[in-house]
């Protein structure tokens, strides 16, 4: 994962890590960056062993909007 330095973008990965780990207990699931943004879309659902809120869905939209990105995993 790239990530700019900045502040948003580093709360941005924070919370969507935060997201994978309450969900599955891990720090980032696998593809869990395209599932986060398909929320964004969708609104919330059921994911693991949590659900992605609205206020899941809020936090994030705020933050990729202040940093103007979305952080994805890359191999």
């Amino acid at each position: 994962m790239i990530i700019e330095n900045g502040e948003d973008e580093w709360l941005l990965a924070y919370t969507m890590g935060n997201i994978s780990e309450r969900c599955y207990y891990a720090g980032w699931m696998m593809h869990i960056e395209y599932l986060l943004w398909y929320s964004l879309k969708e609104g919330p659902r059921r994911y693991g062993h949590g659900e992605i809120s609205l206020d899941d869905i809020d936090a994030l939209r705020l933050l990729s909007g202040r940093c103007k990105h979305w952080v994805f995993l890359t191999t």
